[in-house]
């Protein structure tokens, strides 16, 4: 079912991490099709080498070449995010898009 999709998660910490694996894990996402965005380097890394998922220090970027877009941030750090995108409007695939706005 989401094995063609590609995900982003904005957040690549522990929440993410779980989602990642238990995708993987189940089968139900191939690594190439899914993307971590956070803004430690070093985690990307640990995830690069973990699971062979591609990785950025760029929410917009990840979420541009998304099909699914998960929010995998704490919620007091969910406006951070969007107010750190500064309104960008990201277009995704299919017309939709993704929204950011302070």
């Amino acid at each position: 079912m989401l094995n063609d999709s590609r995900i982003a998660f904005i957040g690549s910490g522990a929440m993410a991490e779980a989602m990642i694996s238990g995708l993987l894990n189940k089968g139900m996402a191939q690594p190439s099709n899914l993307i971590a965005s956070g803004p430690r380097e070093e985690r990307g890394q640990r995830l690069r080498e973990l699971y062979k998922v591609r990785t950025t220090t760029d929410n917009a970027q990840a979420a541009h070449e998304a099909d699914i877009v998960v929010l995998s941030v704490k919620p007091q750090v969910l406006r951070w995010v969007f107010y750190s995108q500064r309104a960008q409007r990201v277009g995704l695939p299919g017309g939709r898009c993704f929204v950011f706005r302070p």
